[in-house]
């Protein structure tokens, strides 16, 4: 058996992850981490001084919106079901 952390930053979601942890030995099973990109004037402060996240960055490595990082999300989370 075993239990998810899930952390989302900012918003709209330009950061998503989740750790799954065995319950018995505490040991990380598996880590999801992804990012989407979004328009800086959407949440700049934020993406600048809270979150830390560079918006280059997240443009060529990120999903194209929030919508495509929480489907993403999704399918690895339904493997864990």
């Amino acid at each position: 058996m075993s239990t998810l952390f899930i952390d989302i930053e900012g918003s709209p979601a330009q950061e998503l992850s989740c750790i799954e942890m065995d319950n018995f030995t505490r040991e990380i099973v598996d880590v999801y981490h992804a990012h989407a990109y979004c328009d800086a004037s959407i949440d700049s402060y934020a993406l600048r001084f809270i979150h830390g996240l560079n918006l280059h960055y997240l443009y060529r490595e990120g999903f194209p919106s929030e919508r495509d990082v929480i489907n993403a999300f999704s399918k690895w989370y339904e493997s864990k079901i």
